[in-house]
């Protein structure tokens, strides 16, 4: 997705209040229903990342591995607090809170459009990482192999 094109979405996201349930569609695809009838898929494959909205019934395959059950207890029936697109980066900012019964919760989810680095990562309200789609080990560049 190119960057130009990134930095119009949080304006457009802006109206929306709430996310209402939030999904993987496909390995790199989410859906996510605003405010109880907007559905958009975030389609983050590492080729062709995209965003789009989709009338065609999403055939969903069901996933439960970590990362899909942290995304669904800290996001659905979130309220929206902002969306932003990172300066100079494509990635996607939207920070939300979940009011439970007895505290809120915030939490921040990335959507990186970043070509071959795509990912999605959720953090709590101190970007400590609590799941991210791809787990990337940190290479050590020029690095010596002995």
């Amino acid at each position: 997705m190119k960057y130009k094109v990134l930095t119009q979405i949080p304006e457009f996201l802006s109206k929306f209040k709430k996310i209402t349930n939030i999904k993987r569609v496909d390995d790199c695809a989410l859906e996510i229903v605003f405010d109880g009838n907007y559905p958009l898929v975030f389609d983050l494959n590492k080729s062709n990342s995209s965003i789009y909205k989709t009338d065609e019934k999403i055939a969903v395959k069901e996933y439960k591995a970590p990362f899909d059950i942290t995304l669904k207890k800290r996001l659905n029936s979130a309220k929206i607090d902002f969306v932003e697109a990172l300066k100079n980066n494509r990635i996607l900012k939207i920070k939300t809170t979940l009011n439970g019964s007895y505290k809120a919760i915030s939490s921040i989810l990335y959507l990186e459009f970043t070509g071959r680095f795509t990912n999605i990562i959720l953090t709590d309200e101190n970007d400590i990482i609590l799941e991210a789609l791809r787990h990337m080990e940190n290479e050590k560049i020029g690095r010596a192999h002995v």
